[in-house]
């Protein structure tokens, strides 16, 4: 009884919260000391922290830890009541979704289906769903899930008890069997086999072939025993699959389904500029441009032609490079990439005053190959001194709600619903607002959020806040122990986090400069001294430089390949590093993983900006031509 009756008078705190000035420290204390009192269950120090919250943006989230711990102690209305009275906060959807969930575990069906049978929310309607067919299986609108379920890919979670009644009492297998095509075409396989018991016999079987198929290409695509005369989409997919892990092979593979007329002429023809394009990046295929050369010039893609022309300039066949590059599609030529590649082909085989001409097309661009157009003119970076030199713009009083709430949020180290709410922030606000925000965040040290909102602005002022020099003291002890340039540090940060220093990503790749658990614990061990937490910009500045160091040990003192293989690894740049390439930045252009070359180049791009901002004018070739120390 006591718990409904705190709970009750709180939740009128809740309600009173406006948009309100900055929390002051003891209002951060508060709100921390308020969790951990919800972790002890001492409800009168949380009651006590709660008061102390009256009126600020973070109370709602307080209270909102103390429903969610309590939810299954709680009376009903008062959980109920704190929803409505919270409709609008980041919390909200998450905390109906564990509230109706448990109700449904205590079989609360009547109560579940007359709050939840019409509402917008599919995860609340599929809990209603549930409590219908336990309750009243008559009741129950099969097509409107369906309706639902054609649409999505997979079933929200708590849709999956409806979908499994569905399946076996509701759907039409004309759909099942749609769905099914869709699936193994999507290469979600495993929920392709959930469905293989619901279709008919004939279709099962056809349907297992191709998932088998495609699921393992090299070991049944050419040993099966029955084959689909009109089954090209599925034949043509497993012919990808194959290519993107053995694409020699896969060559195999593609003769016999063109011998045995199992894919279309134009499946075909994209399979062959596929193959031939992924052998062009392997350094054991045999005749890589061979290959590419028997394809008809107008069935080339344009990613043919890109290969035809790195490995032709990698020959020293600067004609026929320059071929390949003319026929771009016009959509393909205007990746200023190219732009400068054909400057480059031009300036080999002796036409200066085209190259000259072709490089001024991009020469003024604040990018990889805009700087290296400009480094060929011997011409200053123009634009990037300019906009070093521009004033920002002048900042309003931020007023929008979402920032406010999200700059709090981060305050009492709430940053998964600080960045929620930034997010909505960056969607809804002016871009005087966003200005202001980026001002805001980076005065108190949330550069990845001052960030966002600055290149969400499109302000070209305050270059400091798109690109900021957090953890100086950490960047410039780590750049003074190995030698290196604290920009080159800030801009691969910039790079990897965006200087978050909590970010963790789906690789398990941890803090400002993305590391490793087993690299950081290496590199401890390197440093001897004890792993320390790598969401600590101390620690994981210092691992992340001396990874940099220990790379080069393996792949030498050239930073193109030092980056390459922070992001991809030292072994495998070993790789493509022999034999070496004369030209660096064709390596560049030519290293086989999409992400890594994007990679290399950002953060060379980033460092020369640094470098502008600390008052040093170097050139993107000093980088790509030289190591520091030297």
């Amino acid at each position: 009884m006591k718990v409904k009756v705190i709970v009750a008078t709180l939740i009128s705190v809740s309600v009173l919260w406006q948009a309100s000035l900055a929390l002051n420290s003891s209002e951060i204390s508060a709100f921390t000391k308020g969790k951990t009192f919800i972790q002890n269950n001492n409800v009168e120090g949380y009651e006590k922290s709660l008061k102390a919250l009256k009126g600020t943006s973070v109370a709602p989230y307080l209270e909102y830890y103390y429903v969610q711990q309590n939810l299954k102690k709680l009376p009903r209305e008062t959980v109920l009541k704190f929803l409505q009275n919270n409709p609008d906060e980041l919390f909200t959807a998450s905390l109906k979704n564990d509230f109706y969930r448990y109700e449904l575990g205590q079989k609360e069906y009547d109560f579940i289906i007359d709050h939840l049978k019409d509402d917008p929310s599919q995860f609340l309607r599929c809990i209603a769903d549930d409590a219908i067919l336990q309750s009243n299986p008559k009741a129950f609108d099969a097509k409107r899930f369906q309706s639902y379920w054609i649409k999505v890919s997979t079933p929200l979670s708590t849709c999956l008890p409806v979908e499994k009644v569905w399946l076996s009492k509701y759907a039409p297998k004309e759909i099942l069997d749609q769905k099914s095509g869709e699936l193994v075409k999507n290469l979600q396989l495993s929920r392709a086999k959930n469905l293989l018991p619901h279709l008919p016999e004939a279709k099962r079987k056809y349907y297992q072939s191709m998932i088998q198929i495609v699921e393992n290409p090299a070991g049944q695509l050419m040993k099966q025993g029955q084959y689909f005369k009109d089954s090209s989409k599925f034949y043509a997919l497993a012919v990808r699959q194959w290519g993107k892990n053995d694409s020699t092979n896969a060559l195999n593979g593609l003769a016999f389904v063109k011998k045995n007329q199992l894919v279309t002429n134009g499946d075909y023809s994209t399979l062959r500029n596929l193959l031939a394009v992924y052998q062009a990046g392997r350094a054991d295929a045999i005749d890589p441009l061979g290959r590419i050369e028997s394809i008809p010039k107008n069935e080339q893609g344009d990613d043919v032609k890109i290969s035809g022309f790195k490995l032709n300039a990698q020959a020293g066949n600067c004609d026929a490079a320059l071929d390949y590059l003319d026929r771009l599609s016009i959509k393909a030529s205007e990746d200023p990439t190219w732009t400068y590649w054909q400057g480059k082909m031009y300036q080999c085989i002796g036409n200066k005053t085209q190259a000259a001409e072709t490089f001024k097309k991009i020469a003024g661009q604040t990018s990889f190959y805009g700087f290296l157009a400009a480094d060929e003119l011997n011409q200053p970076y123009a634009v990037l001194e300019s906009i070093v030199k521009r004033k920002a713009d002048k900042r309003e009083a931020l007023t929008n709600k979402s920032f406010k709430v999200a700059l709090d949020l981060m305050k009492v180290n709430e940053r998964n619903f600080a960045h929620q709410a930034w997010q909505q922030g960056l969607r809804t606000a002016s871009q005087g607002q966003k200005n202001t925000a980026s001002f805001v965040a980076y005065d108190q040290g949330y550069y990845d959020l001052g960030i966002r909102a600055g290149v969400a602005a499109k302000m070209p002022g305050a270059l400091h806040i798109r690109y900021p020099m957090g953890y100086e003291k950490e960047v410039n002890q780590a750049a003074k122990l190995y030698g290196y340039p604290p920009e080159l540090l800030w801009g691969l940060i910039r790079q990897e986090s965006l200087f978050q220093p909590d970010v963790k990503s789906h690789a398990d790749a941890y803090g400002l400069m993305q590391l490793l658990i087993p690299t950081a614990e290496k590199m401890a061990k390197k440093l001897s001294e004890k792993r320390g937490s790598l969401y600590d910009p101390v620690y994981n500045i210092r691992y992340g430089s001396a990874y940099l160091d220990d790379v080069s040990g393996v792949v030498g003192k050239n930073w193109s390949y030092i980056l390459a293989s922070y992001n991809a690894g030292p072994h495998k740049v070993k790789n493509w590093i022999d034999p070496p390439m004369a030209d660096i930045v064709l390596w560049v252009e030519s290293i086989p993983y999409r992400e890594t070359r994007g990679y290399v180049k950002s953060i060379l791009e980033n460092v020369v900006i640094y470098h502008y901002q600390k008052g040093r004018k170097v050139r993107i070739t000093e980088y790509l031509n030289s190591f520091y120390p030297e």
